[in-house]
């Protein structure tokens, strides 16, 4: 499933809500993939809107608890409506519209753990979007791209700090995603 179709399944709610996360705004969102043909849960920051990461139902099980059938069932036929499908495809055909013009430029952040043990974040500039017709999925691929920002945050940090993960933003205002770079396989991004 494509990064903007798991934003138009929750822009449109069409996920049920199944837990929240004491002391934090993090909301779990279960939905259903018809591409993968599984359901996921969005871990979600419910007043930024910030998809923190998706996690397959089975890891999610291992992680937090087992989501009943029964809501599995109900986000199978969120999805399974003409409603949705008229809505997904209207949403996929309008990025592919030549008249909306697409961002040049991928915005980068790294996110690092200090030698003194402290997060924090670091401009790595930008990417061009043309070669993956703005697609996340595409980016997540091109083995170059990981290797100029680990070469980039050399350039800017000290012998012992640790690169932790990227903030991807398509343009200056437009989605934006957290790669977890202790969970990229470098060796199958081909």
């Amino acid at each position: 499933m494509e990064p903007d179709e798991v934003a138009a399944l929750l822009e449109r709610d069409l996920t049920i809500t199944i837990g929240k996360e004491k002391g934090s705004r993090r909301i779990h969102r279960l939905f259903y993939s018809c591409d993968d043909n599984l359901c996921f849960v969005a871990i979600q920051d419910e007043k930024t809107k910030t998809v923190v990461t998706i996690l397959p139902i089975d890891y999610y099980a291992n992680l937090f608890w087992t989501v009943p059938q029964s809501l599995m069932k109900e986000a199978i036929e969120l999805v399974s409506s003409d409603h949705y499908k008229f809505e997904i495809t209207d949403t996929m055909q309008g990025t592919l519209r030549q008249d909306i013009e697409l961002p040049r430029l991928f915005k980068i952040r790294g996110t690092y753990l200090t030698r003194e043990g402290s997060q924090e974040s670091v401009d790595l500039g930008s990417w061009p979007t043309e070669t993956y017709g703005g697609s996340f999925v595409k980016i997540f691929k091109d083995d170059k791209f990981y290797q100029e920002m680990q070469n980039r945050f050399n350039q800017k940090k000290r012998s012992a700090d640790y690169l932790l993960g990227l903030v991807i933003r398509l343009g200056n205002k437009g989605d934006l995603i957290w790669v977890d770079l202790e969970r990229v396989d470098f060796e199958n991004t081909k």
